[in-house]
């Protein structure tokens, strides 16, 4: 018997070239990226404080992937850090006292919270239009292909519908 570990149905074939049936079924995965919107009145302060944040290590860039997960027993929510990468980029209006060079070291710490509820519906909104975008973008796809692909797909749909689900009832 061998055991490659826990992994998603993505991971499987990505490292080993293939995937077990059950891998699709227990653990779906769908990677979404996320980019600070250049032409926001804010952009420089929002670098300012992705790069403040890291700077022990390389700056924190202002493109960001984050995966989406889905288990079996889970309700699919999402990353805490793509909730506070992305209630950064919401940042805006009366909120944006928060970008103040008073606060530059608390700042990222702050968006680990919900900021205001206007901030936290604006972060929502985008999550879930991000998700539906991919899963339009399936639709695109031909149905017909090798089973694996398949298989991945419908993975990543499922990942992504839960976390859709999950938002949808948090609104």
């Amino acid at each position: 018997l061998c055991s490659y570990g826990p992994k998603s149905a993505a991971d499987y074939v990505l490292e080993h070239g293939f995937c077990p049936p059950k891998a699709a079924t227990k653990t779906a995965v769908a990677e979404l990226t996320f980019e600070m919107n250049s032409e926001d009145v804010y952009y420089d302060d929002k670098l300012d404080i992705l790069e403040y944040e890291t700077y022990e290590a390389a700056p924190m860039d202002p493109v960001q992937p984050f995966d989406f997960v889905s288990e079996p027993g889970e309700e699919g929510e999402p990353d805490p850090a793509l909730m506070q990468f992305v209630r950064l980029m919401a940042l805006d209006g009366a909120d944006s006292f928060m970008l103040e060079s008073i606060f530059r070291k608390e700042v990222w710490g702050f968006m680990s919270m919900p900021v205001s509820q206007a901030n936290e519906l604006k972060a929502m909104n985008k999550i879930t239009q991000e998700c539906q975008k991919a899963l339009d973008e399936f639709e695109t796809r031909p149905e017909e292909g090798p089973e694996l692909c398949n298989l991945l797909c419908e993975a990543e749909r499922k990942a992504l519908t839960k976390a859709m689900q999950f938002l949808n009832r948090e609104k």
